[in-house]
């Protein structure tokens, strides 16, 4: 009766209607110290039993951590590393690789972008300014001493400066025209077609030699390999005397080292040196032509010529390899820090 009159009974109590489930309070013999002194003497405790927990429902809410999440988010490999570190790690460096890969073929990409169209850009400059120097050279020749006749081979004349203009160089056939320097250096032959010091002078009788790139620097003499017997080559000396020569041999590959080809031959020629094949110089492609009009050689010019002529290294080069070993060296860098 008291623990009706106090709403406790032995057993759990009614929830209230609409109520959730909650701590139900039981009543039973003291197992240790009492909690609650029932009036007439008798001491029981009061338990709170918690309410048990909620079953999950089988479809959870979006988004709703699942159970268990906690485990799944941890490599049991790594403690504190999410599952799948390694493969976002793979990731990472292949990224990086790719990003060195990228960045070194990007400079070879610009170095080949360079070797072929900005030495272009730079050599047609260089013709510009040629094409003034030569024009004026001419204008003082004409207007100082009229025509004049070809110089005879062998004649000793005051050589030119390196790299300066001494003759036009014409060649309807392939559509060349362009200026020609003094010396076959690398240097001379990014302005244009050199001059080989040694040889015959351009407006001088005996073999007038002249190389010229055929892959760089405005490649001039990039199709000579297509002149046929009897096309005509027009040389104009820096005193603007225009001198006609014929194709009279066929364009032939020699030995870079073969220099014969350079020396005076009893007669009045033009011979024009490239790099062969294309993009190699394993070999110098020659072409001969002659004059039209014979001209009577000096005494002594067989022996003055052989004595001189020398060859230039830059006439057989197709690319210019003078900067290849720094990118060489910037690549090998770069592939170090990318490995």
């Amino acid at each position: 009766m008291v623990l009706a009159a106090l709403g406790l009974t032995t057993g759990a109590v009614p929830a209230r209607p609409g109520a959730g489930p909650g701590p139900s309070i039981r009543v039973g013999p003291a197992a240790g110290p009492p909690s609650t002194t029932v009036p007439g003497g008798s001491s029981h405790a009061v338990v709170v039993v918690p309410p048990p927990a909620p079953t999950p429902s089988r479809a959870a809410a979006p988004g709703a951590p699942r159970a268990g999440a906690a485990s799944d988010a941890v490599d049991s490999g790594a403690p504190g590393r999410p599952r799948g570190w390694q493969r976002l790690q793979r990731r990472e460096q292949l990224a990086t690789a790719f990003g060195w890969v990228r960045n070194v073929g990007a400079i070879v990409i610009l170095f080949a972008g360079w070797q072929v169209w900005g030495t272009s850009i730079s050599q047609r400059q260089a013709q510009q300014s040629l094409g003034s120097d030569f024009r004026a050279a001419a204008g003082h020749h004409t207007a100082a001493s009229g025509t004049e006749p070809l110089i005879a081979a062998g004649s000793r004349i005051a050589q030119p400066q390196d790299g300066s203009v001494v003759a036009r160089l014409q060649i309807p056939a392939l559509g060349v025209d362009q200026y020609v320097v003094q010396g076959t250096a690398e240097g001379d032959l990014a302005k244009g077609p050199g001059h080989y010091q040694g040889t015959a002078m351009p407006g001088q009788g005996g073999n007038v030699a002249i190389a010229g790139h055929r892959t760089t620097y405005g490649a001039p003499f990039n199709n000579l390999d297509q002149l046929a017997l009897g096309d005509p080559v027009v040389l104009t000396a820096d005193s603007g005397r225009r001198f006609e020569y014929v194709v009279s041999q066929r364009p032939q590959a020699v030995a870079p080292s073969d220099v014969s080809v350079l020396r005076f031959f009893g007669d009045n020629r033009l011979t024009l040196t490239t790099c062969n094949p294309r993009f190699s110089a394993s070999q110098r492609l020659v072409v001969v032509a002659t004059l039209r009009t014979p001209v009577a050689q000096a005494p002594g010019a067989v022996g003055h010529e052989r004595a001189s002529t020398r060859p230039g290294g830059g006439g057989s080069v197709g690319w210019n390899l003078v900067y290849l070993p720094a990118a060489l060296a910037v690549l090998a860098v770069m592939v170090l820090l990318g490995v």
